[in-house]
């Protein structure tokens, strides 16, 4: 026998070895290989919806409780904004009282309670809604701190420069 052949004969018996044939057997059948059905397609996730979309604001952004840069906070909010019941305060404005409100309460934490998220397209505005919903806060100093449950009322008017807070409000709803 040539070195060839045992080469041959050797790889022949570990290629059979790897199918399962018995002992190098010749005569042993392969059962063809079965065929799987086809996979079921993924179904298309969804484009997330508006409220989807304010929902991820919320969380990753107006709620989130660190510090903003200026820049951050100029972003979203319109040149002028009625602000907690008061018409035409201008950018500049609310965001010093922005940032008076984070050096007064340097530590805070909110979770905002998604379930009473409400988001309602405005009839006197075509690309403009009310958001409203509910969230609980801890918010402290170094000599004082605040426990409670709130609510926010936002207008976004995504006609501004891709969205922005043209209104801003709100109230405590109980302290602890």
């Amino acid at each position: 026998m040539t070195r060839a052949m045992r080469r041959l004969l050797v790889g022949s018996t570990i290629a059979m070895s790897l199918l399962g044939l018995p002992d190098g057997s010749a005569s042993a059948q392969v059962e063809p290989p079965r065929v799987l059905p086809p996979a079921t397609p993924t179904p298309p996730v969804a484009e997330p919806t508006f409220e989807d979309r304010v929902a991820g604001f919320l969380t990753d952004f107006y709620l989130f409780g660190d510090d903003k840069a200026n820049a951050e906070l100029e972003s979203i909010y319109a040149p002028v904004v009625d602000y907690f019941g008061k018409p035409g305060f201008n950018r500049a404005r609310v965001l010093a009282d922005k940032r008076a409100y984070f050096s007064r309460w340097p530590r805070r934490a909110f979770r905002w309670r998604r379930e009473t998220l409400e988001v309602v397209k405005r009839e006197d505005a075509e690309r403009s809604y009310d958001v409203r919903f509910e969230y609980d806060f801890d918010v402290s100093s170094a000599s004082r701190s605040s426990r409670g449950r709130g609510i926010a009322e936002l207008t976004l008017d995504l006609a501004l420069d891709g969205g922005r807070i043209v209104r801003e409000g709100g109230r405590v709803l109980a302290r602890r």
